[in-house]
């Protein structure tokens, strides 16, 4: 479950990166511009480590290697596993693109001007506590796209894991977030 620190965690780094200069699509008027600083063109490599709690059996045992295992209990093997040089290729950013675009909702409404206005503290306890899953299937789904994990195996990620990883992300790709404002606006 998401908690409250979790979500302004996430809230925050959402925020962050609207104030970020990266470059990015923009589609106003039927007609493609890009917004930000146009000479930030470098390619945004990163790496990323999240954790897994994947069922203790001897063929996970195997798969995951038994060095790499952090810690066994009797029904769980936890390990991490480092993704290195993440970045989002065209393919993958729309898809990407349309998980942050979910998101939005959850971290922003519409204020009275019309304009995109982060939710208060008991907005978002209130949404917290009718539709965490959604949520929290939304922060999964975008972690897995931009990592290239299946959904599959996104099920045995740890929240937490999943949470820090989604924050780092925001920080490190700015121009997705910013995106996805347009598109949600």
């Amino acid at each position: 479950m998401i908690s409250m620190e979790d979500f302004k965690a996430m809230q925050t780094a959402v925020n962050e990166a609207e104030k970020d200069d990266t470059p990015y699509l923009a589609v106003v008027d039927d007609e493609m511009h890009v917004l930000g600083d146009q000479n930030k063109t470098e390619l945004k490599k990163h790496s990323y480590t999240l954790g897994f709690a994947f069922p203790n059996t001897e063929a996970n045992k195997k798969f995951i290697g038994e060095g790499n295992i952090i810690k066994e209990t009797e029904n769980y093997l936890y390990f991490k596993r480092t993704f290195k040089d993440v970045f989002v290729p065209p393919r993958r950013h729309t898809a990407v693109l349309n998980t942050f675009v979910k998101l939005e909702a959850f971290f922003k409404q519409f204020g009275e001007d019309g304009e995109l206005v982060p939710r208060t503290e008991a907005e978002v306890r209130a949404m917290l506590e009718s539709i965490n899953d959604e949520v929290e299937d939304a922060v999964y789904e975008t972690v897995g796209k931009i990592l290239g994990v299946s959904s599959e195996d996104m099920g045995y990620a740890l929240i937490s894991s999943v949470i820090e990883v989604f924050v780092k992300m925001c920080r490190d790709n700015p121009e997705i977030l910013n995106e996805a404002d347009i598109f949600f606006a």
